[in-house]
Protein backbone atom coordinates (compact mmCIF):
# COMPACT_ATOMS: atom_id res chain seq x y z
CA UNK A 1 0.00 0.00 0.00
CA UNK A 2 1.21 3.51 -0.80
CA UNK A 3 1.47 5.95 2.11
CA UNK A 4 1.87 9.71 1.73
CA UNK A 5 5.09 10.86 3.36
CA UNK A 6 4.50 13.58 5.98
CA UNK A 7 5.93 16.96 4.96
CA UNK A 8 8.41 18.76 7.20
CA UNK A 9 7.48 22.18 8.57
CA UNK A 10 10.76 23.37 7.04
CA UNK A 11 11.31 21.46 3.79
CA UNK A 12 14.78 21.23 2.31
CA UNK A 13 14.69 23.68 -0.65
CA UNK A 14 15.69 22.66 -4.16
CA UNK A 15 18.80 24.90 -4.03
CA UNK A 16 20.19 23.15 -0.94
CA UNK A 17 23.58 21.48 -1.26
CA UNK A 18 24.41 18.19 0.46
CA UNK A 19 27.68 18.87 2.29
CA UNK A 20 27.96 15.62 4.23
CA UNK A 21 26.72 12.09 3.62
CA UNK A 22 26.95 9.82 6.65
CA UNK A 23 25.79 6.34 7.61
CA UNK A 24 22.72 7.75 9.37
CA UNK A 25 22.65 11.50 8.73
CA UNK A 26 23.09 13.69 5.65
CA UNK A 27 23.64 17.44 6.07
CA UNK A 28 22.19 20.07 3.71
CA UNK A 29 23.12 23.77 3.53
CA UNK A 30 21.47 26.62 1.63
CA UNK A 31 21.46 30.41 1.48
CA UNK A 32 18.31 31.91 3.00
CA UNK A 33 17.13 35.51 2.70
CA UNK A 34 15.94 36.97 6.00
CA UNK A 35 13.14 39.47 6.63
CA UNK A 36 15.54 42.45 6.59
CA UNK A 37 16.93 41.47 3.18
CA UNK A 38 20.18 40.01 4.48
CA UNK A 39 21.24 36.49 3.56
CA UNK A 40 22.58 33.75 5.83
CA UNK A 41 23.25 30.04 5.67
CA UNK A 42 20.60 27.57 6.89
CA UNK A 43 21.32 23.93 7.67
CA UNK A 44 19.18 20.82 7.99
CA UNK A 45 19.92 17.14 8.50
CA UNK A 46 18.14 14.22 6.88
CA UNK A 47 17.92 10.66 8.10
CA UNK A 48 16.08 7.47 7.07
CA UNK A 49 12.41 7.39 8.02
CA UNK A 50 11.20 5.20 10.90
CA UNK A 51 8.33 2.71 11.02
CA UNK A 52 6.97 1.56 14.37
CA UNK A 53 4.33 -1.05 15.04
CA UNK A 54 2.27 -1.73 18.17
CA UNK A 55 0.92 -5.27 18.49
CA UNK A 56 -2.28 -5.36 20.57
CA UNK A 57 -3.28 -8.63 22.22
CA UNK A 58 -6.75 -10.17 22.43
CA UNK A 59 -6.94 -8.90 26.02
CA UNK A 60 -6.23 -5.32 24.93
CA UNK A 61 -2.62 -5.10 26.06
CA UNK A 62 0.12 -3.41 24.05
CA UNK A 63 3.43 -5.16 23.33
CA UNK A 64 6.50 -2.94 23.63
CA UNK A 65 10.25 -3.56 23.39
CA UNK A 66 12.73 -3.37 26.25
CA UNK A 67 16.02 -2.73 24.51
CA UNK A 68 19.73 -2.42 25.18
CA UNK A 69 22.22 -1.32 22.54
CA UNK A 70 26.01 -0.98 22.84
CA UNK A 71 27.02 2.18 24.73
CA UNK A 72 23.36 3.12 25.33
CA UNK A 73 21.29 3.06 28.48
CA UNK A 74 18.47 0.47 28.61
CA UNK A 75 15.16 1.83 27.35
CA UNK A 76 11.57 0.90 26.62
CA UNK A 77 9.93 1.86 23.35
CA UNK A 78 7.96 0.72 20.36
CA UNK A 79 8.96 -2.14 18.11
CA UNK A 80 10.37 -0.67 14.92
CA UNK A 81 13.30 0.79 13.07
CA UNK A 82 14.57 2.36 9.88
CA UNK A 83 12.74 2.23 6.59
CA UNK A 84 15.26 0.91 4.08
CA UNK A 85 15.75 2.73 0.74
CA UNK A 86 12.84 1.95 -1.56
CA UNK A 87 10.97 0.12 1.20
CA UNK A 88 7.29 0.80 1.91
CA UNK A 89 6.68 1.97 5.54
CA UNK A 90 4.22 -0.86 6.19
CA UNK A 91 6.67 -3.42 4.83
CA UNK A 92 9.31 -1.96 7.12
CA UNK A 93 6.98 -2.18 10.13
CA UNK A 94 6.15 -5.81 9.37
CA UNK A 95 9.84 -6.63 8.90
CA UNK A 96 10.81 -5.00 12.19
CA UNK A 97 8.01 -6.84 14.00
CA UNK A 98 9.33 -10.13 12.69
CA UNK A 99 12.99 -9.34 13.43
CA UNK A 100 12.62 -7.72 16.85
CA UNK A 101 9.61 -9.55 18.31
CA UNK A 102 9.35 -12.78 16.33
CA UNK A 103 5.77 -11.89 15.38
CA UNK A 104 3.98 -11.81 12.02
CA UNK A 105 1.19 -9.26 11.63
CA UNK A 106 -1.98 -10.51 9.93
CA UNK A 107 -3.58 -7.08 9.62
CA UNK A 108 -1.97 -3.65 9.89
CA UNK A 109 -3.44 -0.13 10.04
CA UNK A 110 -1.59 3.18 10.03
CA UNK A 111 -2.36 5.07 13.23
CA UNK A 112 -0.17 8.18 12.89
CA UNK A 113 2.44 9.62 10.55
CA UNK A 114 4.30 12.86 11.18
CA UNK A 115 7.61 14.70 11.15
CA UNK A 116 9.07 15.36 14.60
CA UNK A 117 11.54 18.27 14.34
CA UNK A 118 11.76 21.05 11.72
CA UNK A 119 15.57 20.76 11.58
CA UNK A 120 15.50 17.02 10.76
CA UNK A 121 13.89 15.64 7.59
CA UNK A 122 12.58 12.45 9.20
CA UNK A 123 9.14 10.91 8.71
CA UNK A 124 7.72 8.65 11.43
CA UNK A 125 4.99 6.07 10.89
CA UNK A 126 3.16 4.25 13.69
CA UNK A 127 1.15 1.17 12.75
CA UNK A 128 -1.21 -0.96 14.85
CA UNK A 129 -1.87 -4.68 14.53
CA UNK A 130 -4.48 -6.63 16.48
CA UNK A 131 -3.87 -9.94 14.72
CA UNK A 132 -0.49 -11.63 14.73
CA UNK A 133 1.13 -15.02 15.05
CA UNK A 134 4.38 -16.10 16.67
CA UNK A 135 7.48 -17.22 14.79
CA UNK A 136 9.88 -19.82 16.25
CA UNK A 137 12.29 -17.02 17.16
CA UNK A 138 13.09 -13.35 16.66
CA UNK A 139 16.16 -12.21 14.72
CA UNK A 140 17.19 -8.77 16.02
CA UNK A 141 20.23 -6.93 14.71
CA UNK A 142 23.56 -7.93 16.31
CA UNK A 143 23.60 -4.56 18.09
CA UNK A 144 20.20 -5.09 19.75
CA UNK A 145 19.26 -7.05 22.86
CA UNK A 146 15.45 -7.03 23.01
CA UNK A 147 12.83 -8.47 25.33
CA UNK A 148 9.10 -7.87 25.08
CA UNK A 149 6.95 -6.03 27.60
CA UNK A 150 3.15 -6.28 27.74
CA UNK A 151 1.30 -3.29 29.22
CA UNK A 152 -2.26 -2.02 29.44
CA UNK A 153 -3.31 1.11 27.56
CA UNK A 154 -3.26 3.09 30.82
CA UNK A 155 0.21 1.78 31.68
CA UNK A 156 1.39 2.80 28.22
CA UNK A 157 0.15 6.37 28.69
CA UNK A 158 1.97 6.50 32.03
CA UNK A 159 5.12 4.93 30.63
CA UNK A 160 5.63 7.42 27.80
CA UNK A 161 6.13 10.18 30.39
CA UNK A 162 8.99 8.29 32.06
CA UNK A 163 12.71 8.78 31.43
CA UNK A 164 13.07 5.11 30.47
CA UNK A 165 10.81 5.52 27.43
CA UNK A 166 13.33 6.11 24.68
CA UNK A 167 11.20 7.05 21.67
CA UNK A 168 10.83 10.76 22.44
CA UNK A 169 9.07 11.53 19.16
CA UNK A 170 6.39 8.98 20.06
CA UNK A 171 6.18 10.20 23.65
CA UNK A 172 5.51 13.77 22.55
CA UNK A 173 2.78 12.70 20.12
CA UNK A 174 1.06 10.48 22.70
CA UNK A 175 1.29 13.01 25.54
CA UNK A 176 -0.14 15.78 23.38
CA UNK A 177 -3.09 13.58 22.49
CA UNK A 178 -3.51 12.39 26.07
CA UNK A 179 -3.67 16.00 27.29
CA UNK A 180 -7.09 16.43 25.65
CA UNK A 181 -9.84 14.08 26.97
CA UNK A 182 -11.52 13.73 23.56
CA UNK A 183 -8.22 12.97 21.82
CA UNK A 184 -7.32 10.49 24.57
CA UNK A 185 -10.66 8.72 24.16
CA UNK A 186 -10.16 8.57 20.38
CA UNK A 187 -6.65 7.18 20.82
CA UNK A 188 -7.95 4.50 23.19
CA UNK A 189 -10.65 3.59 20.65
CA UNK A 190 -8.06 3.48 17.85
CA UNK A 191 -5.97 1.08 19.91
CA UNK A 192 -8.64 -1.08 21.51
CA UNK A 193 -11.67 -0.71 19.25
CA UNK A 194 -15.09 -1.43 20.69
CA UNK A 195 -13.58 -2.75 23.94
CA UNK A 196 -12.11 0.67 24.78
CA UNK A 197 -14.97 1.65 27.09
CA UNK A 198 -15.07 -1.62 29.03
Amino acid sequence: MQYSRPVSRQPIPSNAQKVHSGKLFDVFVWEQQLFDGSVTSFEKIQRPDTSYIIPITNTGNLILAKQVQPSSAPSVGLIGGRVEPGEDPEVAARRELSEEAGLVAEGVVLWQSFQFLPKIDWAIYIFLTRGFRTLPSAKPDPGECISLLEVSFEEFIELVSKEEFGDLEVALKVLRLAHDPKSLAQMKFDFLGSTAGE
